[in-house]
């Protein structure tokens, strides 16, 4: 067309013109006849929209004429019939999917195919074989082995493994929705034995508050301002999140990478030589348990000794320290291997007549009877004046009869009998309630036999002693000897206690029979009838009845103990007292749990390395060292290498306080350069890995 002016189509654009899918049409037309032409295409329902193709509207004269647009063609040819329809009628059509809707429903049929297949393999009793990731690690595929083979094996260490398909679905679309316990906490049904289960899932098993003092205290070390408490971490890691299991039945599930330590720990100690900080305290946290001075020893004591053949003897490392079979060295071997030789006879000595469990005061029963307050019979060479005093475990003992502790109480600590005012009616009551008070315990012990005296001191401590505890207690004591006493010097004491407690007037004292010995040699039990005392001789080192009584007499916070347990810990503390036993048995001294500052329950430590301690938790370090890869080295083999004595130190004075931590070592520090030497980070160095001397769980510290 001419002048400019466009022209029009020959026909209308149909909606199947062009090879474009509209992907928002999920229809298409499906017209097959040919030349037919679709204009607006199928409905989104998939409905035909076939009529004609304009609407016919009437002139001012009443004519119809087409409507049809100039966009669409313009008016066509023939115009509106005479009733005012469109003449060009489109013929109606059969909507089809299109390829899109076509591959949405095959899509739609395999993932329906698949789920379904998939439930019916879940729901199956096999589902654990197919499902399973790998082979387990030895040790646990031993556990499974072990079980019903019927029953669910992954249910043994995974809640899910021991519910259907349905609690499958409602966890997953459930957000927080747990299926039973976790994988963590049926890993502590068996592991929880070797570690606190409060704190099990911890960062190294460490509270935040023990986790900001530790890290605090290291900042402090290195020069760095320590983190804010607030966020001290105190997240629950899982186990499996270091410990992956699946990976084949050698694999080492306790095997940690530098990488993963380096997700918690920002600083870079990939290379142990450069960044490390120095070694600091370790490996002498504390101070040894065994009080040992090595450079005394090894300068004043050994040289002062001989052996044998007259020749002085010789101060070696592994004399004492020998290397077990895990690769590790002995804290020290046996008394009777090392200390025996020199310190055998200063015990033996030091027992002297023996440590008196019971022991009857002089009492002027005159001065009793003046005052018309009758002790029945007491022997007649201890009735004449007032004199002598009560050992502490006889004073322990009565602390459980009210009249005797308060008369007792009335005296005050380290009272003697010799102070006694016989014109105090005070002074003269309360040694009345005394002297009735021993003959009730020693009634008691005839009665009852040894137990007598657990049951009271269990009383007094307020807590059950275990049968071993009690029978070391009293020295395994047979009932005859106690009956022995009691005819000796008490003959009629029976009829006096059980008239007393009844109300009636005591009896009058009979003749007593003549003293039988007791048999010491078997029993390691001394009667003297001269000072009427009873008495316990160990029959050597490491005496159970001299321990179980220091355990005793520790049993409890300091500042609870009454002062007979006080003065009773006074005397088998002091470096006199009967078999030495706190000259070398260091005595620690932990802190209240309140505040951290003061000081409370008293810990004695009867061997080198204490794994029975009371008052400190059993767990690892934060460091490992194992001397087996090392004492091959032959510069390594003398102990001194590494280990130089401090020869300006003083670790004897360090026992003079109770804090284990502050303390004096006989050694210099040792040097991180010593163990960068092999530990280097090079291809053929010894390596470096984070792993190789730290453990991730720690409990407490030693």
């Amino acid at each position: 067309m001419s002048g400019g002016k466009k022209s029009q189509p020959d026909r209308l654009q149909s909606f199947d013109d062009g090879a474009y899918e509209r992907p928002n049409q999920p229809y298409t037309c499906g017209n097959a006849c040919e030349g037919v032409f679709c204009l607006l295409g199928p409905s989104p329902k998939g409905d035909c929209q076939a009529d004609r193709e304009c609407q016919p509207k009437a002139n001012k004269a009443g004519k119809w004429i087409c409507g049809r647009s100039n966009g669409r063609g313009g008016k066509c040819e023939n115009g509106p019939t005479a009733d005012g329809e469109c003449c060009n009628e489109i013929p109606p059509c059969s909507p089809e999917p299109s390829l899109r809707v076509r591959r949405g429903r095959f899509v739609a049929w395999c993932a329906a195919a698949s789920i379904g297949a998939i439930a019916l393999m879940l729901s199956s009793g096999w589902r654990d074989t197919v499902l399973s990731p790998g082979p387990m690690t030895q040790k646990h595929a031993q556990i499974l082995s072990e079980q019903n083979p019927d029953s669910s094996h992954c249910a043994s260490c995974h809640a899910a493994g021991d519910v259907g398909l349905s609690q499958w679905a409602v966890a997953s679309i459930a957000p927080g929705k747990v299926l039973g316990e976790t994988q963590s906490e049926k890993c502590l049904k068996c592991h929880g034995e070797k570690m606190n289960v409060a704190t099990a899932l911890l960062p190294h098993n460490l509270t935040s508050e023990e986790a900001f003092a530790m890290t605090a205290a290291a900042c402090l070390r290195l020069g760095r301002t320590p983190p804010n408490p607030d966020r001290a971490a105190n997240a629950e890691i899982a186990c499996s999140a270091c410990h992956r299991e699946h990976h084949g039945a050698l694999h080492n599930l306790s095997a940690v990478s530098n990488t993963q330590c380096a997700s918690c720990h920002q600083d870079d100690f990939d290379q142990f030589a450069a960044a490390h900080p120095e070694l600091g305290e370790f490996p002498y946290r504390r101070r040894t348990r065994i009080v040992f001075d090595h450079l005394t020893h090894m300068a004043q004591h050994y040289p002062a000794s001989k052996n044998p053949n007259g020749q002085v003897a010789s101060f070696e490392c592994r004399q004492c320290h020998l290397q077990s079979s895990d690769g590790s060295i002995t804290s020290v071997l046996s008394y009777e291997s090392t200390c025996a030789s020199c310190h055998d006879e200063k015990i033996q000595q030091s027992f002297g007549d023996g440590l008196a469990l019971l022991q009857l005061p002089m009492i002027d029963v005159a001065a009793l009877r003046s005052e018309k307050l009758d002790i029945g019979e007491w022997p007649a060479a201890a009735a004449t004046e007032f004199d002598g005093e009560l050992p502490n475990l006889t004073r322990a003992l009565l602390s459980t009869d009210p009249f005797a502790r308060s008369a007792v109480e009335h005296f005050g600590t380290g009272f003697e009998f010799l102070d006694v005012d016989p014109s105090d009616i005070d002074d003269v009551e309360s040694v009345h309630d005394i002297a009735w008070g021993i003959k009730y315990l020693i009634y008691d012990m005839v009665e009852q036999g040894p137990p007598a005296l657990a049951a009271r001191l269990e009383k007094a401590m307020g807590t059950k002693l275990p049968d071993e505890t009690a029978r070391n207690l009293t020295g395994h004591i047979s009932p005859e000897a106690i009956k022995q006493l009691q005819r000796a010097w008490f003959p009629n004491l029976k009829a006096e206690v059980e008239a007393r407690r009844a109300g009636r007037p005591i009896p009058a004292a009979r003749q007593r029979p003549d003293a039988v010995s007791v048999n010491s040699a078997a029993t390691g039990w001394v009667r003297d009838d001269s000072d009427y005392s009873l008495r316990y001789r160990p029959t050597g080192h490491a005496s159970d009845f001299m321990k179980s009584w220091i355990a005793t007499a520790t049993e409890s916070n300091l500042a609870t103990l009454s002062d007979d347990f006080n003065a009773l810990w006074n005397q088998l503390s002091s470096s006199t007292s009967n078999g030495l036993c706190i000259t070398c048995h260091s005595v620690d001294q932990g802190k209240t749990a309140s505040d951290g500052t003061g000081y409370g329950k008293l810990n004695v430590h009867w061997r080198g390395r204490d794994s029975e301690s009371t008052s400190e938790s059993v767990g690892k370090s934060f460091t490992k060292f194992s001397h087996d890869p090392h004492l091959i080295l032959p510069g390594l083999q003398d102990c001194t290498s590494c280990h130089a004595f401090d020869e300006t130190a003083s670790s004897a004075n360090s026992y003079s306080q109770p804090d284990p931590y502050i303390f004096e070592s006989s050694f210099q520090p040792m040097a991180k350069a010593g163990c960068a030497s092999c530990h280097n980070g090079s291809p053929e160095s010894a390596g470096s890995n984070c792993t190789q001397c730290h453990n991730y769980h720690v409990e407490h510290l030693p």
